[in-house]
């Protein structure tokens, strides 16, 4: 077995309240992925990424004191290649946030764009494809309801800590 790992974020910013709030989410508002290196892979404003695209992050990026847990999901060694490989392509093209998906939280009419991800669409996205959760719609899951996708699937908790600026992580 290999494994995936996703890191939960328990943002104390007011844009992380908001999204706590409209996503009915007492926890998490936002979703990160760590790849089979070791490095942060999350669509969040970084240095020198303004636009908000998916790309390579650190935890000193986050609000000093954002609580985060790692969570920990076994795949297949394949499943988990495919995994790593889809969010490699997620960082690399800087694909685009979607935030007319985030919209849709609370005006359920609106469209979002289909070559973009919010969080938690583009993390459970690849989990979809790869390992055939089809009765799953990426664009209707918050960051909460991501945490408790994996974590029925069998995801466990590796590591907690809280972000802190201007550190290496």
């Amino acid at each position: 077995m290999s494994s995936v790992k996703f890191i939960g974020f328990k943002g104390v910013g007011l844009l992380s309240k908001a999204i706590r709030f409209v996503t009915r989410s007492p926890f998490y508002s936002h979703i990160g992925y760590i790849d089979h290196n070791g490095k942060l892979i999350e669509c969040w404003p970084t240095p020198g990424n303004k636009m908000q695209a998916w790309g390579y992050s650190k935890l000193d990026h986050h609000h000093d004191g954002t609580p985060y847990e790692i969570w920990e999901l076994q795949v297949d060694p394949t499943q988990a290649k495919y995994i790593d490989w889809f969010f490699y392509r997620l960082a690399v093209h800087r694909i685009k946030y979607d935030w007319l998906g985030c919209v849709g939280f609370v005006f359920k009419l609106v469209r979002e764009k289909n070559d973009r991800f919010f969080c938690s669409e583009g993390c459970v996205s690849p989990l979809v494809q790869y390992l055939g959760w089809h009765t799953i719609t990426p664009a209707h899951v918050a960051p909460g309801n991501f945490i408790n996708i994996i974590q029925a699937a069998g995801a466990k908790i590796i590591e907690k800590g809280e972000a802190k600026r201007g550190t290496a992580s």
